[in-house]
């Protein structure tokens, strides 16, 4: 089996973003030369950075597709990087953007990266990944990216209280609102809020 088919099978990362801190620099800097050091098959390198473990800044990121070779593994590492991204500006979210060579790519990588940006409803945010497409065409496929993001910064959910609809309009409610029984403590559960 493929290690990229347990990507494609749970994609998504954990949306407690609390706990995410990007990988220190030590630690990056081993992985970047590994990487780099792997000449002999191009799949290692990707195999390299889908068992490292940590999370990655944008800057970080961007250094790491950028030390692969290959358009098309740029795109699979890309699809690696992206559930652990950490929430980013859109000035950074560019140096991953700008490292792709191809510019259908791009947008493919826009796709990937836009679940951790945290800026992009300003219009700053907005003109550094605009920026990055060259032709008009492209700019507005972007921009058209840039508009399904949800900003998930400030959204706060009940401590507690998870509602699940049931049959015929009925609601299941496994706990009851800032009830400390079925989630921990209340001070635990507002120290983990996204």
């Amino acid at each position: 089996m493929n290690f990229l088919d347990q990507i494609a099978k749970n994609p998504l990362p954990s949306q407690n973003r609390s706990y995410q801190t990007p990988m220190d620099d030590q630690h990056f800097e081993i992985l970047v030369r590994k990487i780099v050091h792997e000449t002999n098959d191009p799949e290692k390198k990707l195999e390299i950075l889908y068992q490292s473990r940590g999370f990655f800044s944008g800057e970080q990121a961007g250094h790491i597709v950028s030390s692969i070779t290959r358009p098309k593994d740029r795109m699979k590492a890309i699809l690696i990087v992206e559930p652990r991204l950490i929430p980013m500006t859109c000035q950074q979210a560019r140096n991953i953007l700008a490292t792709i060579t191809v510019h259908n790519d791009r947008l493919e990588a826009l796709q990937y990266v836009k679940r951790a940006l945290n800026d992009a409803h300003t219009q700053e945010g907005t003109d550094y990944i605009l920026s990055v497409f060259p032709f008009y065409e492209d700019k507005l496929k972007a921009g058209a990216i840039l508009e399904t993001i949800i900003a998930r910064e400030g959204v706060r959910v009940a401590a507690g209280g998870h509602i699940g609809y049931g049959a015929l309009g009925s609601t299941v409610v496994r706990a009851p609102p800032l009830n400390p029984h079925f989630y921990g403590p209340v001070a635990n559960q507002i120290a983990h809020l996204p």
